[in-house]
């Protein structure tokens, strides 16, 4: 048994989906990152202070929305795409357009970490980070196909990769999950309702991927 997250800290408050991305301290002052440049420098501030310790680091290319414009964006989330399609190459990828107009006969499953998906989630979709329970529902319905959904797709193709190999065929990755459906202005809600707020998952990839 084990979580499909890696339950990593994040970068202050949960990330807009529009206006300033604000961390609790230490930010890199209405400074514009662009490029390169950019890249390196949060690459190096990842390495010199390890994925859980960037909650402290704000990465702005633009200090009046707190993230990648959304071209760069776009370009950031088609890499990551192609990244996940070669990592996984037998789990299938629904896009999130095939997905808002078929999803009413599929399964929607978050399997983020409760920390994110408190902050928000795709409307209709169920809460399950533990592979034995995820496994029970797929099983519990046989005649749905499952869409799974992390950040950007990475720890749902993994999820459901390992669901092919306990037999479940009936199930998919929704392609740039949350970041995706977020940056395409899709609605999401908390459990107060509709909200705009998306968890980062972390300072980095919250800055590269979300507009």
């Amino acid at each position: 048994m084990h979580k499909f997250s890696e339950n990593r800290r994040f970068c202050g408050r949960s990330r807009p989906r529009h206006g300033s991305y604000r961390p609790t301290s230490c930010r890199i002052k209405d400074r514009i990152l662009t490029g390169p440049l950019a890249s390196a420098l949060a690459v190096a501030i990842l390495v010199a202070y390890g994925a859980n310790g960037t909650e402290n680091v704000e990465l702005s290319n633009n200090p009046a929305k707190g993230g990648a414009d959304s071209a760069a964006a776009e370009d950031r989330m088609a890499g990551i795409k192609a990244r996940v399609r070669k990592t996984y190459p037998g789990v299938r990828q629904l896009s999130v357009a095939e997905f808002a107009e078929s999803g009413a006969d599929k399964l929607l499953v978050d399997v983020r970490a409760q920390s994110e998906y408190s902050v928000s989630r795709i409307p209709g979709a169920v809460h399950i980070d533990d592979s034995d329970a995820l496994l029970a529902y797929a099983k519990a319905h046989p005649e749905k196909e499952l869409v799974l959904y992390c950040s950007v797709g990475m720890r749902s193709s993994k999820a459901a990769a390992a669901l092919q190999k306990q037999g479940i065929k009936r199930v998919a990755n929704l392609e740039g999950s949350i970041f995706q459906w977020a940056n395409d202005r899709r609605p999401l809600v908390d459990a107060n309702g509709a909200t705009e707020e998306v968890h980062p998952y972390n300072a980095f990839w919250g800055w590269r991927y979300l507009d």
